[in-house]
């Protein structure tokens, strides 16, 4: 297995962006092993669920109507999600309780995949027993350099902003 630290250095000085680039094979270690649950998608963020714990994976993105990094203490699902996520999330109505099983979140920046850390359910929706949309709390935020990085700031408005141009019409 080949787990590197991610860390850049530059002609000015160390620029430290403290994650983990993992493989399919340090995922399935974070699950316990092999997927014993299954794979799914939920609102662009590819979920793994096996016996001992969840990896969920989200594309770097600020897109309100897809899963992602919301801020550097949250991350958030957008479903429908399938009903094994929704248990594990939610817990079972049947008595088996995963939540207490670790969630692992991931951002995937073009080829490779950084480990962001755990996070634990903070606040989640149902429609008829479906989970539509969950808050993930992060156990430790992420810096400012690795959130910029994962969701990188969007640039400053011009000057022919919506804003100008409605000023302008006044």
């Amino acid at each position: 297995m080949v787990v590197e630290d991610d860390a850049g250095m530059t002609d000015q000085g160390s620029a430290v962006i403290p994650a983990l680039v993992f493989d399919e094979e340090h995922v399935s270690v974070l699950v316990g092993g092999s997927v014993s649950v299954g794979c799914f998608m939920v609102g662009g963020a590819s979920i793994v669920i096996g016996q001992a714990g969840m990896v969920i994976t989200v594309e770097a993105s600020d897109a309100p109507a897809r899963s992602g990094v919301w801020s550097a203490e949250e991350v958030r699902l957008i479903g429908p999600a399938p009903a094994p996520v929704t248990e594990r999330l939610m817990g079972s109505p049947w008595g088996t309780d995963g939540r207490s099983l670790p969630i692992h979140i991931a951002v995937r920046l073009g080829e490779e995949v950084l480990d962001l850390g755990t996070a634990k359910v903070s606040q989640a929706s149902t429609s008829d027993g479906v989970l539509i949309n969950c808050e993930l709390c992060f156990e430790a935020p992420l810096s400012r350099q690795l959130l910029n990085r994962v969701r990188p700031p969007l640039p400053p408005r011009g000057p022919a902003g919506p804003r100008v141009a409605q000023e302008r019409e006044r």
